[in-house]
């Protein structure tokens, strides 16, 4: 057996199978290109974009109190976040549903795998990833030019409305956390209100402070008249020159001004201005009165910070900050038909004198008496 090593003995051999060669490799290139023309062209759009940092729209950042170097484009987190809903069945099946994928992919959209076999072609055209500058780009390829750039909006749209939708979710807890709150408190307070209405009317209480000082001063003035009185009395009595008259006028003075102090101090007395009940109904009036001041303050601060979540709540921020808008493509992305012929045809050229090399190699080899060979030896053994 001739081994032929040298260049020179390669090409020959080379040169004896020609014809095979060419017309391997001519046959697997026509093949290409009848696969080529009957693959429709593909038109790709894609859009690049940077995840927005959503605090720029937080309670801090509307009425103070957040870092004033606080970046606008989101980081890390936002850029996984908003992949994953690039990603998510809730985006995919959006897409499917709007452009009615199942009539353009040709699927029968009544067989029982279909939404899978739908999903598989559609996610072959779609891809999400993130760029070199850590952008996020979307891309999706389609035969309809027009169609392409339109699913690319629609999915840039749908994830701004499903980031935005989650933020809005956690918001509104927060804005019914606050209201159920203000709720809670007003009912307090309207339940402190009637309490207060109520001790009021029991005890006769306008107003704690300034009842307090008219009534310690009118029972003062009260007690101080009828000791002058008393006490002129008991002066013309001593004389007992007196007139008869200005005697029984001061008794009649006197027995007055008792009653009034009776009604001003006893606790048996039925009067509503009476020091005595003023007193056992003061401390509760004023304690209710410091609780419903607390509760005042408790509710303006909730409702304060009411106010400012519903602000947040109703203040819509684009999430996305779009860097490179999808375009209606005017050359097709794939196939790329003359770069597939020729390397179809250079591959087959290659796998075709690979193939030529081997037979001439092995063409003096008697196969059979190897084979003769082997069946005596295994003979010998057994």
């Amino acid at each position: 057996m001739n081994h032929k090593e040298s260049l020179l003995d390669v090409l020959k051999t080379l040169y004896r199978w020609k014809i095979p060669i060419i017309i391997t490799s001519a046959i697997a290139g026509l093949i290409a290109v009848f696969y080529c023309l009957s693959i429709p062209n593909y038109y790709k759009s894609k859009v690049v974009f940077y995840p927005a940092n959503l605090r720029i729209a937080s309670r801090g950042a509307l009425f103070g109190g957040a870092d004033e170097n606080m970046d606008f484009y989101g980081g890390r987190d936002e850029t996984n976040r908003i992949m994953n809903i690039a990603k998510s069945p809730e985006v995919v099946n959006y897409i499917v549903d709007k452009y009615d994928l199942y009539a353009h992919y040709d699927i029968d959209s009544t067989e029982l795998e279909a939404p899978h076999y739908v999903v598989n072609d559609f996610l072959e055209l779609y891809k999400v990833k993130k760029n070199v500058e850590d952008a996020i780009e979307i891309s999706i390829e389609d035969v309809d030019r027009e169609k392409t750039a339109d699913m690319v909006w629609a999915v840039v749209g749908k994830i701004n409305e499903i980031n935005n939708r989650l933020t809005k979710e956690n918001q509104r807890r927060i804005l019914g956390s606050f209201e159920q709150k203000v709720k809670d408190k007003q009912a307090l307070y309207n339940a402190s209100s009637d309490s207060v209405r109520q001790l009021r009317a029991r005890y006769g209480i306008v107003s704690v402070a300034s009842q307090e000082e008219f009534l310690t001063t009118l029972v003062a003035k009260t007690e101080s008249a009828l000791a002058a009185k008393q006490a002129r009395l008991d002066a013309l009595q001593s004389t007992g020159s007196a007139p008869r008259d200005t005697i029984n006028v001061l008794r009649t003075n006197i027995k007055s001004l008792e009653n009034q102090l009776f009604r001003l101090t006893s606790p048996k007395s039925d009067s509503k201005i009476n020091l005595d009940r003023f007193n056992r109904g003061r401390e509760q009036v004023t304690l209710l009165e410091l609780r419903q001041e607390d509760l005042a303050d408790e509710i303006s601060f909730l409702r304060d910070r009411f106010f400012q979540y519903q602000t947040v709540y109703d203040t819509n921020v684009y999430s996305l900050y779009i860097t490179e808008p999808p375009s209606t493509p005017v050359v097709r992305s794939r196939p790329r038909r003359t770069l597939t012929v020729l390397s179809v045809g250079m591959i087959a050229f290659i796998l075709s004198s690979l193939g030529a090399l081997l037979l001439d190699y092995y063409k003096d080899i008697n196969w059979k008496e190897i084979t003769r060979e082997e069946t005596r030896e295994k003979r010998t053994e057994t």
